[in-house]
């Protein structure tokens, strides 16, 4: 993990922005089970920029793409709590953990 956290009994909690944590896998699928608050996390893998994941509040698992052995780094984009009248405000996140699928 690389920057302000918190662990729990839920898990590990974040809400500053650039806040990242890494994982290697060499597992066939990967997936981030967390409350991610509505908030967006830049998804690289080998350090490539692969996507922008997009989460919602509650907890959900979150399908990251992995190519055989693999760095994966996810960093929040988002804010600290914004919110507007066209969007809905944005909460911590809570990271619950990994779940990994052997090819």
């Amino acid at each position: 993990f690389r920057g302000r956290i918190v662990k729990n009994k839920e898990g590990v909690c974040f809400d500053w922005p650039c806040t990242s944590f890494k994982f290697k896998t060499s597992a066939s699928r990967a997936w981030l089970r967390m409350d991610g608050g509505r908030n967006y996390f830049n998804v690289l893998i080998n350090g490539s920029l692969v996507c922008v994941l997009k989460t919602f509040s509650a907890v959900r698992d979150y399908l990251v793409p992995t190519d055989g052995e693999s760095i994966v780094e996810v960093q929040k984009r988002t804010e600290a709590k914004i919110g507007s009248i066209t969007q809905k405000e944005t909460s911590s996140v809570t990271l619950h953990g990994l779940v990994l699928e052997d090819g």
